[in-house]
């Protein structure tokens, strides 16, 4: 990022947030931590803040708008795959897709149910965030609460497909 980039990026921030003040000690420090990082990429990452529920209505931290990104120079030396994500429209790398598509949409899920049977809003990024095991279980209580309270009977045979999945077929039973 460029000293120009930064002085446009840090104008749109201030366009959301007014109280975010920009002088030059504070270009200074910005500049040394975001200049190894490729403006679209630090404008990326500044629209997931704006976008959050949780954090959108405060000023992006530096550290924020770094997380996860590669440097400049690091992005030239390796060849990194990205895809969107369709339900979060996040970029993961390809070979995290899989773990991250089936937390999303579990938390999806875990989200809009909660409301539905508890009329509780949850957190998205705390659940995105939070420990595989931890989320496990506590998506697993989520599961069994709503097969206890559901009338539908799709979503019964859905939840009760994923305690005792349905056993495959061996070879012998096809020839």
């Amino acid at each position: 990022m460029t000293k120009q980039e930064l002085k446009d990026f840090m104008q749109r921030i201030k366009s959301h947030y007014q109280e975010f003040i920009i002088d030059d000690y504070k270009m200074n420090e910005w500049y040394k931590e975001l200049k190894d990082y490729d403006y679209f990429d630090v404008n990326t990452k500044l629209e997931e803040h704006l976008k959050s529920q949780d954090y959108g209505s405060y000023i992006p931290k530096v550290h924020f708008l770094t997380k996860y990104l590669t440097k400049a120079n690091d992005k030239s030396k390796i060849k990194i795959h990205k895809v969107q994500c369709p339900n979060c429209h996040v970029e993961v790398l390809i070979d995290d897709f899989d773990n991250h598509y089936d937390r999303c949409s579990s938390v999806d899920y875990a989200i809009a149910k909660t409301k539905q049977y508890l009329n509780k809003t949850l957190n998205r990024e705390s659940l995105m965030n939070m420990p595989q095991i931890e989320f496990d279980e506590k998506y697993e209580k989520l599961l069994k609460y709503i097969l206890q309270n559901t009338k539908d009977e799709k979503e019964r045979k859905r939840i009760q497909n994923i305690f005792n999945p349905p056993s495959c077929f061996s070879l012998g039973d096809i020839m």
